[in-house]
């Protein structure tokens, strides 16, 4: 029990030493303030025109405007450029976009690459088509093999819509009289020349 006595009275010797650190510190904060002549600071008016005498003396003098027109000038001359101003604006810039045209703008420069290869692909396929019919036109090698790619791709569709009601089955296929050509497939390289 003689330590809950002797907590209480360090407790109370704590209070004493906290309240005269208080007292102290608010005599010389008040000591300052009397040094200094007033408590609470003097308004100065910027924006306001006081129609008391007394309040008239402590108005700012107005800036002289010529002097800070004169600054900003010297600012705009010497910091930049007078290209931003003759800039045209363009109006696809100032239009709202679609939702999608970021992603668009991502995947354009991977369609290029996919068009060069496509181009590159089709033009060895039609070097294939002249390298095996020699006596026939380009231009009706061509039409034939497109012809013929789209036959049979429809005729492989039939087949495959026919093959899932009877199963067991083929019809379908691609005439004799359809000149379809099949080559193996060859990866080409985007420096290749077509």
């Amino acid at each position: 029990m003689d330590s809950v006595g002797t907590l209480d009275q360090e407790a109370m010797r704590r209070k004493e030493r906290l309240k005269a650190l208080r007292e102290g510190k608010l005599k010389t904060l008040n000591a300052e303030s009397e040094q200094n002549g007033e408590l609470f600071p003097k308004p100065l008016f910027r924006n306001y025109a006081p129609r008391d005498e007394e309040l008239k003396a402590r108005i700012l003098p107005k800036p002289d405007l010529t002097e800070i027109r004169n600054e900003i000038k010297e600012q705009l001359d010497s910091g930049k450029p007078k290209s931003l101003i003759e800039k045209e604006i363009d109006l696809a810039t100032l239009a709202p976009q679609k939702i999608d045209w970021d992603l668009k703008r991502e995947c354009e420069k991977k369609l290029k690459v996919l068009d060069k290869r496509t181009q590159k692909a089709i033009v060895e396929l039609i070097r294939d088509r002249l390298r095996a019919d020699k006596s026939s036109d380009l231009a009706e090698l061509v039409t034939v093999g497109s012809r013929g790619f789209k036959e049979q791709n429809n005729s492989q569709a039939e087949d495959s819509q026919s093959e899932s009601e009877d199963e067991g089955s083929v019809s379908g296929g691609i005439n004799s009289s359809q000149s379809v050509y099949v080559y193996e497939q060859r990866e080409i390289s985007d420096d290749e020349e077509y």
